[in-house]
């Protein structure tokens, strides 16, 4: 430790502090003169520091607006397994705490596209909801989704609330089997911008996906948005 120089030792003192999460993903980082401040070095320091959490997409500098945290303490990985994997589960196996919250809960009719999608009536009655997935109460996902009311007519916000796929498994009894997904980019609206705290220019990831039991019945139709900076994708190709 002692070998690096001045401003590599700041540099890592900073970047704990990120992943520590004492600076949180979007927040403004200590002006320079305040980090000069902090760590009684000067200037030039200071801006080869930050140069370097710059560098390992840590932080981005907003002309005239000051610097900010770009790094989430966690990436979660999509792509790599193909076992579906609850939002709860995920969570906690990276030692973080999982929670929702409720945006919309209502009854809909199902439209040409859902019925065919859910294997159900025109008009059949749906449930509608929306809500933000958290981690450690940062917002990393928002999902909407419809159900079924045959399937789910006790449905309640408290469930939403908790993870689902335990609801439908556990206290539903509904074997699920495999999901058939889309995905694509797009960019935030207003609302999305709001309720995951991210910028309108920020890239967004929408993974859409149907739900099955092993025996072929459509049980939910479901779409993820999260922030295209906080997830990779690893897939295993072959030729043959």
């Amino acid at each position: 430790m002692g070998s690096l120089p001045l401003y590599m030792m700041i540099a890592n003192e900073l970047i704990k502090s990120i992943e520590n999460g004492e600076y949180k993903k979007n927040e403004k980082l200590p002006t320079e003169s305040k980090l000069c401040k902090i760590y009684n070095v000067s200037r030039i320091t200071i801006r080869q520091a930050l140069h370097v959490l710059a560098q390992k997409q840590y932080i981005e500098k907003i002309q005239g607006s000051g610097t900010y945290v770009i790094y989430s303490k966690t990436s979660v990985l999509i792509g790599r397994s193909s076992k579906i994997i609850s939002f709860s589960d995920e969570m906690r196996m990276k030692n973080i705490i999982p929670s929702a919250k409720i945006v919309d809960f209502r009854l809909v009719k199902s439209d040409k596209q859902l019925s065919e999608e859910l294997n159900t009536e025109l008009g059949t009655n749906l449930i509608y909801y929306e809500r933000i997935l958290l981690g450690d109460d940062f917002p990393y996902c928002f999902e909407k989704g419809y159900l079924p009311v045959s399937l789910f007519s006790d449905i309640t916000i408290k469930n939403l609330e908790k993870s689902k796929i335990e609801y439908i498994e556990k206290e539903k009894n509904i074997e699920i089997g495999y999901s058939h997904q889309v995905v694509r980019a797009l960019m935030p609206d207003q609302k999305l911008h709001e309720l995951l705290k991210v910028k309108l220019n920020t890239p967004l990831i929408e993974i859409t996906h149907v739900t099955y039991t092993p025996d072929d019945i459509p049980i939910e139709k479901t779409s993820i948005i999260f922030d295209s900076n906080l997830y990779q994708a690893h897939f295993i190709k072959y030729r043959k």
